[in-house]
């Protein structure tokens, strides 16, 4: 319910004429028939449900109410009055109150503007809808008496609680020091309850205390504390004291950079009712909400810049029909994670030695993982190499032929992983189709056929006229084309296969086909002049042997 000040304001001077007016008048006439939207019962400070008199401990006491709201969102009025002269006392006020919610707590806080032994007027159970009209329960003027001390024994005196909050421990209380005390009683029960249990005893010296006993299962609570002073006599509680709807705090379970460019945050759960707010903060900088009220406990948070440094927290928040949300304290990280975006990839061609990845460099990073997977889904994900920050190319040597793989690149940071990109690029090398002639004559032109491609989920047909440039005539997964272009003197045809228009085969060999003669052309082949070189045989004298040359000369002769 969403209500403007301003609108309030106007809203409470209508319901101040109409209390006013009506007193003048006569007060038991001031009332409408019963609609049903709503109410509010006065009760004395100890919670029954009758208010005649209310005393007045050194100018603090309450006057409580229940509230009931059946149909609407709206406001519930109050309205204090001297019983004399109508005059509306500053302790006037309203209270918002949900649809369908019952028995909720509210109070006026009195203060040291009444008289003792006088009658007021209250009109507790005016109701405002959010359009600005008011209706005025039957009951709507209930009268009672003050009935100030000004020096209360202590007996009489009352222990002024401070707030409730949720702390990794339990619910913190805060209240102010009572004089003459020497200890303090915490009492807490639950807001559906009457019975009280003591949960805690400090010294004079606290003026605090964590409950590390509640447990958020049992929904709110409402706590009280009691002086005791040195005779052992116990101060005056308050019923309604204050209200706490205990939420455990979660514990952070991790913090990692994830696929598709996230971080993910995990926490263990608190209550099968809770919600939770995600905290992050960038580098040493401050604390900011990055998401509200989300159900799980894993959180994706893709909103990181690449290269910064990142903490998270999260708490639960709860809400039951007896109030508003209330939230527990933040859970305690120090983990923090350097984030880095996914590497781009950029190109997979088949090598020598099998698959050559390309990718685009992060900045940041520390080096690089690439990632493999079978596309049919029989493998997960597996590192097949790993490179350094000044290298983007890979070649995976352990590809095998005829199976289709998904490649990514994981950037790394110099202590956690970074991201990669989960759906990667798949690659196969698909063989080119073999064109088979089934029919020179398709009614004036060509019907091709050719044989199924393994791995291949498409196929696209090509013509041109002469050189120019190759034109697609048709993509489909049948493995037959026909067509008639009549007067056209020769047409070149080739196919090539395609897997999902993402991987593509080489061209098959081109098929001519002559739509004026209606036939199919084969290329001539010209055979090459090949001339067989003439060959001298050598010319083989006879060998003289050298010592038959020699004239043999007798010195002695």
């Amino acid at each position: 319910m969403k209500m403007t000040k301003r609108l309030l304001a106007i809203v409470m001077s209508v319901v101040t004429l109409i209390s006013v007016m009506g007193i003048a008048v006569e007060a038991a006439e001031i009332y409408v028939s019963a609609l049903g939207i709503g109410y509010m019962v006065p009760t004395n400070t100890k919670g029954t449900k009758n208010l005649s008199t209310v005393k007045l401990y050194g100018d603090y006491d309450y006057i409580n109410f229940y509230i009931n709201a059946k149909k609407n969102d709206g406001y519930f009025a109050y309205e204090i009055y001297a019983d004399k002269d109508y005059t509306k006392l500053k302790d006037s006020g309203a209270v918002a109150c949900d649809k369908g919610k019952y028995n909720i707590p509210a109070k006026i806080k009195l203060k040291g503007e009444y008289s003792s032994k006088t009658y007021y007027l209250v009109t507790y159970a005016a109701y405002i809808y959010s359009d600005g009209s008011v209706d005025v329960d039957r009951n709507s003027l209930k009268e009672f008496k003050i009935s100030v001390k000004r020096s209360a024994s202590f007996d009489d005196k009352v222990v002024v609680l401070k707030e409730t909050k949720n702390t990794t421990k339990g619910v913190y209380i805060t209240w102010s020091k009572l004089s003459g005390t020497s200890k303090y009683y915490i009492y807490r029960r639950s807001i559906t309850g009457t019975k009280w249990t003591r949960v805690g005893t400090v010294s004079s010296s606290k003026s605090s205390f964590t409950d590390t006993s509640v447990k958020n299962k049992n929904g709110n609570y409402v706590y009280s504390v009691k002086g005791v002073n040195k005779k052992g006599t116990a101060s005056r509680y308050l019923y309604f004291g204050l209200t706490a709807l205990f939420a455990k705090t979660p514990t952070m379970k991790s913090i990692a950079v994830a696929y598709n460019n996230a971080i993910e945050v995990k926490w263990n759960s608190t209550s099968s009712k809770a919600k939770y707010n995600i905290m992050r903060k960038e580098g040493d900088g401050s604390w900011k909400t990055i998401k509200s009220n989300y159900s799980g406990t894993s959180y994706k948070d893709t909103t990181a810049k690449n290269g910064k440094k990142y903490t998270y927290s999260v708490k639960a928040v709860l809400s039951t029909s007896y109030g508003k949300a209330t939230s527990s304290y933040y859970a305690n990280s120090d983990m923090a994670v350097t984030y880095l975006k996914a590497p781009t990839l950029t190109g997979i061609t088949p090598a020598e030695t099998g698959m050559t990845i390309t990718w685009d460099s992060v900045s940041g990073a520390k080096g690089y993982t690439i990632l493999r997977k079978n596309s049919d889904g029989s493998t997960g994900w597996s590192s097949v190499g790993k490179v350094g920050a000044d290298v983007t190319t890979f070649t995976d040597e352990t590809a095998l032929p005829d199976v289709s793989y998904t490649y990514s690149v994981r950037s790394e940071a110099s202590k956690n992983k970074g991201s990669y990109d989960r759906s990667g690029i798949e690659y196969i090398i698909l063989d080119a189709p073999v064109i088979n002639i089934v029919a020179d004559d398709y009614y004036g032109g060509p019907d091709l056929s050719w044989d199924a491609v393994k791995n291949a989920t498409h196929y696209q047909v090509f013509y041109r006229f002469g050189n120019v440039e190759w034109r697609l005539a048709s993509e489909s997964s049948s493995r037959n084309f026909s067509c008639n272009w009549p007067g056209v003197e020769l047409m070149e045809f080739r196919v090539r296969a395609t897997r999902d228009n993402k991987i593509f085969s080489d061209y098959s060999d081109s098929v001519f086909f002559n739509f004026v003669e209606n036939k199919v052309v084969y290329p001539e082949v010209t055979e090459p002049d090949v001339t067989t070189p003439e060959v001298t045989e050598p010319t083989t004298e006879p060998v003289t042997d050298p010592s038959t040359e020699l004239e043999t000369t007798n010195p002695a002769a």
